[in-house]
């Protein structure tokens, strides 16, 4: 394909019209081009043009025998899936009775004589390519009549475009689709291939939703210790072609990082990053080098796309290779931060980067240390966790005021750029600190892994919380006693993290002897016992065990009713998870009274829990309603919820988004 074709500024329709007119019989698309003159003459020549380069071509000659039933050395020709500028495509069965199998062919039209024994060189090469999630190259050849040709996998599915339109998938749908692509692209890097022409037609998704990538027919091979090739034809989709490729120079790896970034960019707004209809080649290549694309968040703005997802799409979209992710495993690391809630890598440096993932949780403001945060920021007086020490000893309450006071000094202001200093900063900067601090007292470095650990949760930073708490449940076992009420909370925490990572046989491990210690108790701490029934019900839950899920709540609930005999936090708790479960399994019944009772608590106790909790606890009543079809009773409540979250939590925080 000429680079002329590139910067016409009618590129996408003139395209369309010659693949529906290559269709068409010879005589009939003579008649469709007459028709197209009469409508319009201007773009009817170029079409006309077009036609006239592919038919002067070497392999354009009109296929005399391809036509179903046609044996393809092992595959039979069954029947004619597309046709475009770069050949046609046929839907192919094996023949030979060996088995039974389905494969698709691809007839190549091609400039250049040689390019046909190229690609039959390079088919042992190709066939490397053995990933879950790329269309297998099967085979390579030229007939004698049909021409060059690929065999590859048949994928029964739609392209990515078709897909788009179809499904309409949410963003967690999107990413799902696009992991899978951006790992077949890194396995053909590590066999020094590159794709070079990553788009949504080079993409197709299966009727369960399983994605694959196809067509290296323009793959180039990376061979010895070269990293990098000439080319200087554009072949490659103007919109996901790099920089470098626009302009005939050297590519490598990196330019798959781009056309990635590209198709990310796609999946997130279903629109193409730039805006390149109607540019001539001059201004199209200009245009590519050097504007940048809006941010997804803001081309797409009522998808609810996080500022993470920006920096991760525009990061492998950078016009530099070098300033691109340098490869596409890093690309996919920070792909894996972002669903994690993890730091970006790619956002390293300022300290107001990070957004909407503070109150993103499974069980919101669940710990003490969601009160101590939110006490620090709404400036509030003395925390739970100061008065909880200032009981037991109020020298080492002010040496964690001190800690904390360095810690904030420690951020210096600038870095942040104006913007703000999140949860998951402090969190980072902490864990930092303490560790470069060797000369703090055991005690007090327990209470903040402790505080750490909790904030882990409430960040849903699972691996990082598991981390703390080992190294917590230690320094409690050490300085208070494996029997102490900081080594059993501490234990029955941690046992939460292993759940939470889907270590469910060992969080069971490290509960059993917890539970069993405290049934056996002369005079059990009630509450605390409650709270590994809760923890043992979560487990049972995560494992699809109903029964026994409920029976180890219902005991929570029991305990905590015991230890407070009017409602308290841990009951309210209990009755919330409870209820939730209560509702997922359609006992809507049930469900409702528990959720009414936690709603006059808090009416009755507004100072008891968290604002984060409450309305957690309202969210999740508004779901109820929702699964009951009482939408009226859904509008009201959202509408109230959404008002007193923003007077409460302020219009930027999450869950005003929520």
């Amino acid at each position: 394909m000429s680079a002329d074709y590139l910067g016409d500024p009618d590129f996408d329709e003139i395209e369309q019209a010659v693949d529906r007119l290559l269709m068409l019989k010879a005589s009939e698309r003579e008649a469709a081009l007459a028709g197209l003159r009469l409508t319009d003459p201007a773009r009817a020549a170029k079409v006309a043009r077009w036609l006239q380069d592919i038919e002067a071509s070497d392999g354009f000659l009109e296929p005399k025998s391809r036509q179903p039933g046609q044996r393809i050395g092992a595959w039979a020709l069954v029947r004619l899936l597309g046709r475009g500028g770069m050949g046609e495509v046929w839907l192919a069965e094996r023949a030979d009775g060996v088995y039974l199998k389905y494969a698709a062919i691809k007839f190549l039209r091609l400039d250049r004589a040689d390019t046909a024994r190229r690609l039959i060189q390079e088919r042992a090469v190709l066939a490397r390519l053995e990933h879950p999630n790329i269309a297998r190259l099967l085979d390579a050849g030229e007939d004698a009549e049909a021409g060059a040709y690929l065999i590859t996998d048949w994928i029964d599915g739609r392209n990515l475009d078709q897909w788009l339109r179809a499904a309409r998938p949410d963003l967690t749908q999107c990413l799902a689709v696009f992991r899978p692509i951006a790992e077949a692209v890194s396995h053909a890097h590590r066999q020094l291939i590159i794709h070079r022409d990553i788009k949504p037609a080079n993409v197709m998704v299966d009727a369960e939703q399983r994605a694959f990538l196809l067509d290296f027919g323009i793959a180039r091979i990376l061979e010895g210790e070269a990293h990098a090739i000439e080319t200087r034809d554009l072949a490659a989709t103007p919109h996901y072609a790099a920089p470098e490729q626009l302009q005939g120079r050297a590519v490598d790896t990196r330019a798959d990082v781009y056309g990635l970034g590209a198709l990310l960019y796609r999946l997130l707004t279903d629109q193409d990053p730039l805006p390149l209809k109607g540019l001539a080649l001059a201004e199209l290549v200009r245009t590519v080098c050097e504007q940048t694309p809006l941010p997804p968040s803001q081309r797409a703005p009522d998808r609810g796309i996080p500022r993470d997802l920006d920096t991760i799409c525009l990061k492998a979209l950078e016009k530099a290779p070098e300033q691109r992710y340098q490869s596409v495993d890093a690309l996919l690391a920070d792909l894996t931060a972002y669903e994690r809630g993890e730091p970006v890598l790619a956002r390293q440096g300022g300290w107001g980067y990070r957004l909407g993932k503070f109150f993103w949780r499974h069980r919101v403001a669940s710990s003490a240390a969601a009160l101590l945060l939110l006490a620090i920021v709404a400036g509030a007086g003395t925390t739970w966790w100061q008065a909880r020490l200032a009981a037991k000893e109020s020298e080492r309450a002010n040496a964690v005021k001190t800690f904390l006071m360095d810690l904030f000094a420690s951020i210096d202001p600038e870095q942040s750029k104006g913007g703000q200093v999140l949860a998951e900063d402090l969190v980072q900067a902490g864990e930092l600190r303490l560790h470069q601090a060797s000369d703090l007292d055991p005690e007090l470095r327990y209470e903040l892994l402790s505080m750490l650990a909790r904030m882990r949760l409430d960040l849903r930073q699972f691996d990082a919380r598991l981390r703390n708490q080992i190294e917590a449940c230690a320094l409690a076992a050490q300085n208070f006693g494996t029997s102490s009420d900081e080594a059993v909370v501490c234990t029955i925490e941690l046992a939460d993290s292993q759940r939470q990572i889907g270590q469910h046989e060992a969080a069971n491990q490290t509960l059993d002897p917890v539970l069993q210690t405290l049934e056996q108790a002369r005079a059990p701490d009630l509450l605390r016992l409650a709270l590994a029934y809760e923890v043992r019900f979560m487990i049972e839950r995560d494992l699809d065990h109903p029964d026994a899920a409920e029976t180890a709540i219902r005991r929570s609930i029991e305990l905590s009713r015991q230890a407070e005999p009017t409602i308290g936090t841990q009951t309210a708790h209990s009755l919330e998870q409870y209820a939730v479960f209560l509702n997922a399994a359609g006992r809507f019944a049930e469900a409702e009274p528990l959720l009414l009772e936690i709603l006059a608590f808090d009416q009755a106790h507004p100072d008891a829990r968290s604002r984060s909790e409450q309305i957690n606890s309202r969210w999740n009543l508004l779901t109820y309603y929702w699964s009951r079809e009482r939408y009226q009773d859904v509008l009201t409540a959202t509408a109230n919820l959404r008002r007193e979250t923003e007077a409460d939590l302020g219009r930027n925080h999450s869950a005003c988004f929520r």
